[in-house]
């Protein structure tokens, strides 16, 4: 696939994510993006029929500006993040699909030239494309 058209997979990404559970209720996964710093690396859970604020479902470091969210074949939620503050430190975190605690750190800073990653999506082939804003918009795959 050519670069261009992977960018194009990987821009068309929402960040926010509908997602079942096994109770059958059905979720919106959103970013706080209020422009608080209190609410910084923090995503929001909320009832995706009712749209009310269920919880916060996923919390990163409070220095964390959360810029891309994607959900794996193995159900775990995979977010893109990096210093606010210094616009460095970039990284893939991996969430458990169940409770929202960080597993690991997935992708280190510096791995395969990430250092500013945005938006993020999970391919046909099962890799991650995420874009490396900092680097003019490049696509690296994981």
């Amino acid at each position: 696939m050519k670069k261009s058209h992977l960018l194009g997979v990987v821009c068309a990404c929402f960040l926010a994510l509908v997602i079942g559970s096994t109770n059958a209720a059905t979720y919106l996964l959103v970013p706080a993006t209020d422009g608080s710093s209190a609410d910084n690396g923090r995503i929001h859970r909320y009832d995706a029929v009712t749209g009310d604020f269920v919880d916060v479902f996923i919390t990163t470091s409070s220095e964390d500006q959360i810029n891309g969210l994607a959900q794996g074949s193995d159900g775990n939620f995979y977010v893109s993040s990096f210093d606010a503050g210094t616009n460095t430190n970039g990284r893939i975190l991996r969430f458990d699909k169940t409770s929202g605690n960080l597993i690991d750190t997935f992708i280190q800073t510096g791995a395969g030239g990430l250092s500013s990653p945005g938006e993020m999506a999970f391919g046909p082939d099962g890799n991650l494309y995420v874009v490396n804003r900092r680097e003019g918009g490049s696509v690296l795959r994981y």
